[in-house]
């Protein structure tokens, strides 16, 4: 596959995998980026964290139809409902904190 234009990254991951195949790491150490995942016991994805130099730049939780992320000290949760339909809500960050 010809890449002249660069679209797609040549950067090398390191990845790994739990016991039941679903992926656990998917780190660019060249970036100093991290991606962790956490299961449940039902192994759907439960939880992730996004590092950089070994501080968290974005979290997320899982929990069926719900999902909450924070990032840069802003919480933007998620609710899905029928369809198509999403509800949306953040919580801005304070400033001091």
């Amino acid at each position: 596959m010809e890449n002249a234009d660069r679209k797609i990254p040549g950067d090398v991951l390191t990845t790994s995998f739990n016991d039941f195949g679903k992926i656990q790491l998917i780190e660019d150490a060249g970036k100093r980026l991290r991606m962790d995942f956490s299961y449940g016991p039902d192994q759907e994805r439960w939880y992730s964290e996004l590092s950089k130099n070994g501080t968290d730049v974005r979290t997320t939780v899982y929990a069926g139809e719900y999902e909450k992320i924070t990032e840069n000290g802003v919480t933007r949760e998620f609710y899905y409902l029928d369809g198509d339909t999403q509800l949306h809500r953040s919580t801005p960050r304070l400033h001091g904190t």
